[in-house]
Formats: structure tokens, C-alpha cells, sequence
């Protein structure tokens, strides 16, 4: 009868030692192997020489950055600059502007308003002098008769020195009381021819050159002096 021992090595493989697996294989395979393995380590090992810059090469490189900045920054010949237009001068609120000084001779504000609306008033009347003569048919000698009125420019001549009166007043012009008296008997100088034919409407004429003198003459009191 066989034993448990004997059994075991009867259905078991006995593995051989690995010494004699090594000796047991094919010569030379175990040299391939190891060939094949050191070759495939050189291969993935990189080359040093490979690697390794060159410095000119370097230099060369870092000497072509600045190179293409400069490229890429630099503006072509028959580029267009655009400048910013220039900004417009201020003039500040009226508060900022100054004050406009009078000159002697002007009149102050008030009197030149009381100076402009007499004349204003003078050339009113000679308008009313005006339609008068056309309802009433009585011609005077710088309007003509109806049927053959006098130039527009010639019925015009008592209304152009009181127009001038107002531009002055405006324009505040020095010595205007002098001009307002020299207008006022100018206006009764036009007036004048009339007195024989149309007395009426003559006397209203000079009635309005004196109002306009004597608007003219009281502006006298707000003529601006000189300080001393």
C-alpha cells in the first residue's frame, strides 16, 4: 500500500529549479533578450550632445526678439496719424465775463433808455403825420400827392435821423444829448417848407422835434464825467 508522500509526488509536478531552467534553455537566448532590452534603452535615453544649446544659437534668438518687437511696433511711412482736434476756447458764463466799463461822455443805462424811447416817440408821431396827410389829402412836400408820390427814399427823410438816434442810444455813443439837439432841429428843418401850405400838420412836426430836443437836453444830467 502506497504512502501519502509517495501520492503527493505520483500527481504533483515537481517545478525544477531555476538554475536549471536557465541551464536547460536554448544557448543564446537569454543573451538576445538582454541585447534587445539595452537596446530599447538607448533608444528612449536622450542624447546629451543632442540637447545641449548652442550659444550662438541662443544669442541669435534672443538678439531677433527685440528685432520683431521693433518690426511690430514700428509705424509705416504712409501711415495717417490722427491728432486730437483742438478744444474750443471757453467763455465762461456770463457771471465770469467782465464788466463793461462806461467811457466820460456816455450816458448812464437809465438815461439812455429815457433818450431811446423819446425818439422812439418822435418817429411814431411822424408817422401819424404820415397817415394824416394820406386820409386828409393834403400832401406834404416829402410825401407828394397821391397820384404822384415822392422816391421812398425822399419820404423816408424825417424818419432817418430819429433812427439814428436809437442805433446811437444802442450802440451807447458818447455826447448823445449834442446829436439828440442837432436831430430835433434838423426835424424842424423839414418841417418848415410846410408852414404855408398845411400849417396843421407842419406845426405837429415841429411840436415833435422840440419834445425830441427837450428829451435830448434833460439827458444832459446822466452824461458820465471824468473822476478826478
Amino acid at each position: 500500500m502506497l504512502s501519502f508522500s509517495e501520492l503527493t509526488r505520483r500527481t504533483l509536478p515537481v517545478a525544477d529549479p531555476p538554475d536549471r531552467a536557465h541551464s536547460d534553455a536554448p544557448a543564446g537566448t537569454s543573451g538576445d533578450a538582454t541585447g534587445s532590452v539595452l537596446r530599447r534603452m538607448d533608444a528612449s535615453t536622450p542624447d546629451p550632445s543632442a540637447t545641449e544649446l548652442d550659444p550662438d544659437d541662443g544669442a541669435s534668438e534672443s538678439a531677433g526678439e527685440p528685432a520683431a518687437e521693433a518690426t511690430g511696433d514700428a509705424v509705416p511711412d504712409d501711415a495717417v496719424v490722427a491728432t486730437p482736434l483742438p478744444q474750443p476756447p471757453s467763455f465762461g458764463s456770463p457771471d465770469e465775463l467782465p464788466a463793461r466799463v462806461q467811457r466820460p461822455g456816455e450816458l448812464t443805462t437809465g438815461w439812455r433808455i429815457v433818450f431811446a424811447i423819446g425818439w422812439i416817440g418822435v418817429i411814431l408821431g411822424i408817422a401819424a403825420v404820415w397817415k394824416s396827410s394820406r386820409t386828409l389829402g393834403l400832401p406834404l412836400w416829402w410825401l407828394g400827392p397821391e397820384a404822384d408820390p415822392r422816391p421812398l427814399p425822399v419820404q423816408m427823410i424825417p424818419f432817418v435821423l430819429p433812427a439814428l438816434m436809437i442805433i446811437a442810444s444802442v450802440r451807447s455813443l458818447r455826447h448823445l444829448p449834442w446829436f439828440g439837439i442837432a436831430t430835433a432841429l434838423a426835424t424842424i428843418a423839414i418841417a418848415v417848407p410846410d408852414l404855408d401850405r398845411h400849417p396843421g400838420l407842419a406845426s405837429v412836426e415841429i411840436a415833435l422835434a422840440i419834445a425830441g430836443g427837450l428829451v435830448s437836453g434833460a439827458s444832459f444830467a446822466g452824461v458820465l464825467v471824468r473822476a478826478d
